[in-house]
């Protein structure tokens, strides 16, 4: 009779965590920050350990609360990466494709001439990505952005004499605006350049307040 009860008892915490899991998978993250959250950061350079070589730095606030809310979604805690920033040029790219014709300083200057680092970024929504191959399952938790000059600095950023810049070829739109928030492993490298799909990837809103204009007295 007790071992049934211990059985009974073991299966109902048993479905119980299951629905909690199914629960917390299911239900849509979402964030909201101030309408300032995401306007104005500032471009930073790699050290040389990062896979970009030059990035916008997101404010450590934004960061500290898109950290806690995938937390809570994944469940478990997660990798972040060692300078959170948004990259405007991959390392591999300015290697191949790029190098030979510019600076990092001149990557830097042009992206303040396309207002880069003066924009407000458009957040797309939160989200999350998985792949399954020959090593352990991976995950990862970004935001996609919208920003037209980011698209515009990737334009101007294109060679008008490709063979003169590095061995490979310099594409514009192999990079879109996105923020790593928090991965399942310290690969990060791995991810780069990260295809983000709005149908599949997206499991969260990320929104931000309406500014309040206060009328002036008459």
């Amino acid at each position: 009779m007790l071992r049934r009860a211990f059985l009974i008892g073991l299966l109902v915490v048993f479905v119980v965590g299951l629905a909690w899991l199914w629960r917390r998978n299911r239900t849509p993250m979402s964030v909201t920050f101030s309408a300032t959250a995401f306007t104005s950061w500032p471009i930073i350079v790699s050290n040389g350990t990062d896979p970009w070589i030059a990035a916008l730095a997101p404010p450590e606030a934004v960061m500290s609360t898109l950290s806690a809310e995938v937390t809570r979604r994944a469940g478990r805690a997660l990798f972040a990466p060692p300078h959170p920033g948004l990259p405007l040029v991959l390392r591999t790219e300015f290697d191949e494709g790029l190098q030979g014709v510019y600076g990092t300083d001149s990557v830097v200057r042009m992206a303040r001439d396309a207002g880069v680092d003066a924009t407000a970024l458009q957040p797309l929504c939160l989200a999350h990505q998985v792949r399954d191959g020959s090593g352990p399952r991976a995950e990862i938790y970004f935001v996609p952005f919208e920003s037209p000059e980011f698209s515009q600095l990737r334009i101007d950023l294109t060679p008008t004499e490709p063979e003169h810049a590095g061995v490979g070829v310099y594409e514009a739109g192999t990079l879109t605006p996105i923020l790593i928030v928090g991965a399942t492993d310290a690969n990060f490298d791995r991810w780069w350049p990260l295809r983000f799909n709005a149908a599949t990837d997206c499991v969260g809103t990320v929104a931000t307040t309406v500014p309040t204009i206060h009328a002036r007295p008459s």
